[in-house]
């Protein structure tokens, strides 16, 4: 076996055995493999590998490591061709996620702008090219470039609807928690531009996908194992109080009032409280 191997092999025996190890013990041997990987060139498990890292130390909070890891990571990414173009891509994204944290938010836009073009040549999983338009579509809402942020929302709400066309059932809930939430990021986008009728066409759209995807929960499991769908309601709360306010936005208080009755009685059934007095 090659040294280049055994830093791969080594990955996956960590992958194998991280839940009997804690925190620590997985950073540390992640940083011996990443050591192992650039010394025998082996760029692929190396990435792999600092992102990895980049995960654990964002995690605890420890976000200069997180910036070094990542750094790295990118400074092999684009110094060599012997990457995948989803590996190039995801140590993009996380690049971008460091620079926009620093407050560099147009260098993460040119990251993520070079990640989009990857993934829409390589044409892969359609839910990471979304999370990548959702990524830049937030960065452009920050600096006030609504009119951007309402373009690269809308094709991150399409590129999540195609993704569940295609999708393990073990993804399935949390790509559906991901598509209700854009379709509220996408009704904000409108709604920065004024175009209040509009966020609330998205917000009603929104709300009756959440609430198939609810009902399906409780008629899939009927009788089963209690799936908890609190996810889904706190989704719904975060829709309907959207489309209140759009509608107070628009100066029909009547109609908003009829959300916020809505707002009392889901919030009777989740923890989850968007409103403390609504």
């Amino acid at each position: 076996m090659t040294a280049q191997h055994i830093a791969r092999a080594k990955l996956d025996s960590l992958r194998s055995s991280a839940n009997d190890l804690n925190a620590e013990e997985i950073i540390d041997q992640l940083n011996k493999i990443a050591v192992i990987g650039v010394s025998e060139r082996d760029f692929p498990t190396t990435i792999t590998t600092l992102n990895f890292l980049g995960n654990f130390y964002t995690t605890a909070n420890n976000f200069s490591k997180v910036d070094s890891v990542i750094s790295v990571a990118l400074a092999i990414a684009q110094d060599t061709s012997k990457i995948s173009d989803v590996t190039l891509s995801s140590v993009l994204n996380n690049a971008a996620i460091v620079e926009r944290r620093k407050g560099n938010l147009k260098y993460a836009n040119q990251l993520l702008l070079e990640a989009i073009e990857i993934e829409k040549t390589r044409r892969g999983d359609l839910y990471e090219l979304g999370i990548l338009y959702h990524n830049i579509a937030g960065n452009y809402r920050l600096y006030g470039d609504y009119n951007s942020a309402l373009e690269f929302t809308v094709e991150a709400l399409k590129s999540f609807i195609k993704a569940l066309q295609v999708v393990d059932e073990d993804d399935k809930v949390a790509r559906e928690l991901g598509l209700i939430d854009e379709y509220y990021l996408l009704a904000l986008s409108y709604q920065d531009v004024k175009e209040y009728p509009k966020a609330i066409e998205i917000l009603e759209e929104g709300l009756s996908y959440a609430n198939q995807c609810t009902n399906k929960v409780t008629r899939n499991y009927k009788g089963a194992a209690k799936i908890d769908d609190s996810q889904y309601n706190e989704s719904t709360i975060k829709l309907i109080y959207g489309i209140a306010e759009n509608y107070l936005a628009l100066r029909k208080p009547e109609v908003a009032k009829i959300y916020i009755q809505q707002l009392k009685m889901l919030q009777k059934r989740t923890s989850y409280l968007l409103l403390e007095n609504p």
